[in-house]
């Protein structure tokens, strides 16, 4: 399930990402097929030991990608992990961000790691304006400077306002937004560019559910 929301902006840093959210990861690609001239371009989340859960758009490209994992900076010289796999969801819609997933396989096993569990039909039904969302990405900061840092920022459920804004193409059934409105400065707090494909995390019943962060 896609979470849609306009505008980390307006976070605060994750002290120690290895830690606190291990399985968040920055994606990058290299048009040389070398990592030292590696891009940074979305944000992903490890969901089993080899497997990084991403937007589709995030997977559209034809050059090689890497993977930094538990990185405690986006520019640390944590090793770059290689890809050997690429999927994007064949349904996936450019125009409407429909089907927005992707998967990365990666050359090397990540075993052991506190994984967060899928958003699936039912967790999602169970998501309402009371539930305690938490956005995590790599990404823009809200003067669209691009942080070495790990964001984050708790938002809120906002249904109801993507449905006004985007009409029919803001899918209730397969869709959430999320955001938070900071009233005193009249912004918002949610996702930014870069942060696409990383987790937007629901609690549930105590659970920690991952559904994906896109654009729209």
């Amino acid at each position: 399930f896609p979470s849609h929301d306009m505008s980390v902006t307006f976070g605060t840093d994750v002290s120690d990402p290895a830690s606190d959210a291990p399985y968040v990861v920055s994606i990058w690609t290299s048009e040389n097929n070398d990592a030292r001239d590696a891009q940074f371009i979305c944000s992903g989340t490890l969901i089993v030991p080899k497997i990084v859960l991403t937007a589709a758009h995030c997977t559209t490209e034809t050059t090689p990608y890497f993977v930094k994992v538990k990185s405690p900076a986006l520019n640390s010289n944590v090793d770059f992990v290689t890809v050997s796999g690429v999927w994007t969801n064949p349904r996936y819609n450019p125009k409407t961000f429909v089907n927005d997933i992707g998967l990365l396989k990666l050359d090397e096993s990540f075993e052991g790691m506190p994984f967060p569990s899928l958003a699936n039909s039912e967790s999602a039904r169970s998501i309402n304006k009371f539930s305690r969302l938490r956005i995590y990405g790599w990404g823009l900061d809200q003067d669209f400077n691009q942080p070495d840092l790990l964001k984050t920022a708790d938002l809120l459920l906002q249904d109801s306002n993507a449905a006004k804004v985007f009409g029919k193409t803001f899918n209730i059934k397969t869709m959430l937004a999320a955001g938070k409105k900071i009233v005193s400065e009249g912004v918002w707090s949610g996702g930014c560019s870069g942060d696409s494909g990383g987790p937007l995390i629901a609690n549930i019943n105590g659970i920690d559910v991952c559904n994906i962060v896109t654009g729209k």
